[in-house]
């Protein structure tokens, strides 16, 4: 945790250590009133903090964000429009006003990311950010227009009052609360987002906590102006990675698109063309071939119609999970059960090919929390892939326990040639996959099992993977985890959203 809190906010205590120590060892008495450099400050802050709300806004609509990140949207439309009012400024109680309220409500905005979910998806619509720039713009308004109604912020020697003090200080509190929430609530989710959000919640609390210390143009007023700036660069980098990342994410899903088109044409047409060549041969040959002849064409159909049934069934199921469309129908079973009928459904073939299929013993039975017929098809998936791969009269092994994380933990290892190092991590995309030619089982598959099982384990807040066998023997090993009870669900699920 003590790591986690350095990462946290390394980046606003190392300006701060830097700044302080250049103003009072080189520029003690530093006065400076340079209003044109104040006004760029504060306005290009101003310019940054409407960029980084629209960034926000679109990053949870797309669900690249948690909702509650609207929340620090609005903290930022309200900062960035008292700040360009603020800018626009000759010193004065106006001046002093806008600058003390933006840091107080932009800190009251952070701090409601503490909000229940369901509260903070209400705020998520154009009507709500419609109010709060309306209410922002005709707050400024009122201020510069007639000053005299708010709260004295400089006293007689130009000297920051009581009032000012506080608010200021008080919104620095606030964005620390915010800050608390990346710290106790976040650390275990995506580390970037974290990392450079809590970063720059921490840079405002040392801005609004210096105000106290601090007069008109002197060397602490300047160096919480360059604290702020520096919060909003923090975000600006953080953006711009994430710009071209998805850049360079549209372009591989582009790709990605025209592959899957390729393949879904080839993978559509091979069983229908089976189908259409095989019937129009035996209508052909109706009254000049053999029963046993006809019965053969008969039998190419049906594996080419049952080929392409499985074909748009795991294209249908793909279809739900990815649109959010499929519900799970989540229960408490007994894992072995489920283990179980998985292996009775494919023993069979495994018995054809001559394998052992060695499954780990529990004296205490363990339980899970998931829907059962979604998980089996996961297993079934695995495991048929194992057999698939696995050379005839091996063994495959199969193991489950629950790990420390409160997970179920399960991984099925074959004796096969292993998985090619280039599709480590490919091999869960669409139509990847290994050639089989070697191992002459005859089990065929769509290229879409492992893109399913993907999508099934990630609905249950768990994940999957693959990896090369370490040591003699072992092929391929896919593995897969998921929480055992509803509680851990429930939080799985709200890191993955």
């Amino acid at each position: 945790m003590l790591k986690f809190i350095w990462h946290a906010s390394r980046w606003a205590v190392l300006p701060l250590l830097i700044g302080s120590l250049l103003f009072y060892n080189f520029a003690p008495g530093l006065k400076w009133s340079y209003e044109l450099f104040h006004v760029f400050l504060e306005g290009s802050g101003a310019v940054v903090s409407f960029a980084l709300a629209a960034f926000i806004i679109s990053l949870v609509s797309r669900r690249r964000l948690q909702v509650n990140f609207i929340w620090l949207s609005l903290c930022f439309i309200t900062m960035g429009t008292m700040d360009l009012a603020h800018s626009l400024l000759h010193p004065g109680q106006a001046f002093v006003w806008l600058h003390s309220t933006a840091t107080f409500f932009g800190g009251l905005f952070s701090a409601m990311i503490w909000m229940p979910i369901s509260f903070s998806k209400k705020m998520l619509n154009s009507t709500v950010l419609f109010f709060v720039i309306f209410f922002t713009v005709v707050f400024c308004v009122i201020s510069i227009i007639s000053p005299e109604i708010t709260t004295p912020m400089l006293s007689a020697t130009r000297e920051f009052t009581g009032a000012a003090i506080f608010l200021n200080v008080a919104g620095g509190v606030l964005f620390l609360i915010s800050w608390l929430y990346f710290v106790l609530v976040l650390s275990h989710d995506n580390e970037d987002d974290v990392i450079y959000f809590s970063n720059q919640l921490f840079l405002f609390f040392l801005a609004g906590v210096l105000f106290q210390s601090s007069s008109l143009w002197d060397a602490n007023w300047w160096l919480w102006h360059v604290l702020r700036m520096f919060a909003y660069s923090t975000l600006v980098l953080y953006f711009a990675r994430i710009y071209w990342k998805d850049m360079r994410e549209l372009e591989l899903k582009d790709r990605a698109k025209s592959d899957f088109l390729a393949n879904m044409s080839h993978e559509l047409r091979t069983p229908m063309h089976g189908i259409l060549s095989y019937s129009k041969m035996g209508r052909n040959r109706i009254n000049r071939v053999s029963s046993e002849k006809l019965e053969c064409y008969f039998s190419n159909i049906e594996k080419s119609g049952k080929r392409l049934l499985l074909l748009l069934n795991d294209l249908l199921d793909l279809s739900k999970m990815e649109s959010g469309a499929m519900q799970l129908e989540k229960e408490q079973y007994e894992f072995s059960v489920i283990l179980s009928d998985c292996y009775t459904e494919l023993s069979a073939k495994a018995e054809e090919l001559d394998l052992t299929v060695n499954i780990k013993k529990h004296a205490e039975p363990v339980f899970v929390y998931c829907d059962r017929v979604r998980i089996g098809q996961v297993v079934i998936n695995l495991l048929s892939n194992a057999i698939k791969f696995a050379p005839k009269g091996s063994t495959i092994d199969i193991d489950y326990h629950i790990n420390d994380s409160e997970e179920l933990y399960l991984c099925i290892a074959d004796k096969g040639r292993g998985i090619a190092k280039e599709n480590i991590e490919s091999v869960f995309d669409k139509f990847i996959q290994d050639d089989d030619k070697e191992t002459g089982t005859g089990m065929g598959s769509t290229g879409l099992g492992l893109a399913i099982c993907k999508e099934i384990v990630t609905l249950h807040g768990g994940k999957i993977w693959a990896e090369q066998g370490t040591s003699d023997g072992v092929g391929g090993l896919f593995c897969f985890t998921i929480p055992v009870n509803e509680a851990e669900l429930s939080r799985s699920s709200r890191q993955v959203g």
